[in-house]
């Protein structure tokens, strides 16, 4: 983050600086003993491998990484739909900062820490982290957070008593290793031989807990003798918005909980969607309303990467609407594009509630998927005659549209945005199809239902509106 987004990145790497030169300073002026590529005496009789420490190293720096670097990025690994949605990071966050505390006093405790009662708890937490969404899910994360903060200290000392060159190399090369296999299980599309990671985080997660136990061994037997350029520009959102490619919760995203952030400062409901441990780029939905139910969905993916989607229902000034959020395939990949949009069309066709369709499809209008989706969909294309469109689509169904909108991305994201303003209606069967796409003058409405004047012509903050947008309907 740099510091637009709030960063503070000078100051973390002045104080870097110095402690680099207070450690400099001190091992030149002989206040302490120097470091030395040999054990010291205490430890010189210690059989202990330097191999089995590198791996325990380099695991726990991945594990602390991944999952708890935020406090709020565990209760993103199990998050569920609502209303069995789980723990909200405020104020839940503090509850996980306490439980890693509490790990880290335990590691006072070098035998109960480096046990192996200890570390089947900690193997069992996991498993339960990966298996069992919602409340359990973040209890067992909890737990094995304070495992992970027990044993971190015993996992550095026995790495540090042998030569420090190969065995931290080694740790930084397995770190390394894990969080690239952590950006595969998603991206295996995109890398060479990356289909073999394909949603296989419970492989990475085993090899984890692996390479700990291997070193937690050698703890043992030492103990024995001895932690947005666009973020402020997205707060200025209006009453529901999607996300795609969310999942800020993983290492390459800098495991920041964006949407947390936006929902408390601005008093939106959120719903992170499907969690790191899902195998997609996420999807996430922000709203004024609140959200009554939601179900997360991973759509038929047989070839390309795993999409998403969330299915959600708000309550809408006293009346449910549904709205549907997802993240198709990529255009190479047809079948997963047409299973994809199948089910979504199946969802909407089976909801008996108004509907609202935010999507990302991959696909032209009037083509073979764009029928798949508005037609087997029942649902209305919100401009029919927008002809250059190619993956972002808006549909509705059983709400009076009064506009649509095209802004230019202002550095957000790579694509536009789209924006369109539905009135609710007490019967939505009471609205006619007659001249359904019949274009009137923006005075047609009041002030309060137009889009805002200042994304006219230039524009304000990179965002203006495509020339010839907002359009209004009957």
């Amino acid at each position: 983050m740099h510091e637009f987004n709030g960063g503070k990145n000078f100051i973390g790497l002045s104080l870097g600086s110095f402690a680099c030169i207070g450690l400099i300073i001190r091992d030149f002026i002989g206040s302490k003993k120097k470091l030395s590529d040999k054990p010291s005496n205490s430890f010189s009789k210690i059989k202990t491998s330097w191999v089995s420490a590198s791996l325990g190293l380099g695991a726990i720096m991945f594990g602390l990484h991944s999952m708890f670097t935020d406090s709020s990025t565990i209760m993103r690994w199990v998050v569920d739909g609502y209303p069995n949605y789980g723990p909200d990071p405020v104020p839940w966050g503090s509850i996980t900062i306490f439980a890693m505390g509490m790990g880290l006093l335990m590691s006072t405790n070098a035998k109960l820490s480096t046990s192996f009662l200890m570390y089947i708890v900690g193997c069992f937490s996991c498993v339960i982290v990966y298996f069992i969404p919602s409340w359990i899910g973040y209890y067992a994360g909890l737990v094995l957070g304070a495992y992970f903060m027990a044993i971190t200290p015993y996992l550095i000392r026995s790495a540090i008593i042998h030569n420090p060159g190969r065995t931290l190399f080694t740790a930084m090369i397995i770190y390394n290793i894990f969080c690239l296999a952590h950006v595969w299980v998603v991206a295996y599309e995109f890398v060479p031989g990356g289909p073999l990671a394909r949603e296989r985080t419970n492989w990475i997660l085993i090899f984890m807990m692996t390479f700990i136990g291997f070193s937690v061994h050698n703890a043992a037997s030492i103990v024995e003798n001895l932690k947005t350029t666009q973020l402020q520009k997205i707060r200025s959102i209006r009453n529901y918005t999607r996300l795609l490619e969310s999942d800020t919760q993983r290492i390459i995203m800098g495991n920041r909980d964006l949407w947390q952030y936006i929902s408390e400062d601005l008093g939106y409901y959120v719903d992170y969607g499907p969690g790191p441990a899902k195998h997609t780029w996420g999807c996430a939905i922000l709203s004024k309303f609140p959200i009554i139910n939601s179900t997360h969905h991973l759509l038929p993916s047989p070839v390309g990467e795993l999409a998403c989607a969330i299915h959600a229902t708000l309550n809408i000034y006293g009346q449910h609407v549904d709205f549907i959020v997802s993240h198709n395939g990529q255009e190479e990949n047809l079948l997963d594009r047409e299973l994809q949009t199948t089910e979504l069309a199946r969802i909407m066709r089976e909801s008996p509630n108004p509907f609202v369709f935010l999507g990302y499809v991959v696909t032209a209008p009037f083509q073979h998927v764009y029928h798949i989706l508005f037609d087997d969909g029942h649902i209305n294309d919100i401009d029919p005659s927008e002809m250059s469109r190619w993956c972002e689509y808006i549909g509705f169904r059983g709400l009076k549209r009064i506009s649509f909108a095209r802004v230019s991305h202002g550095h957000i994201t790579d694509t536009e945005i789209q924006a369109g303003k539905f009135l609710v209606v007490n019967d939505s069967n009471n609205i006619s199809n007659n001249d359904l796409n019949k274009q009137v003058q923006k005075d047609h409405y009041p002030a309060s239902m137009q889009f805002p004047e200042m994304f006219y012509n230039e524009g304000i903050r990179g965002h203006r509106y495509d020339d010839t947008y907002p359009r209004y309907f009957e």
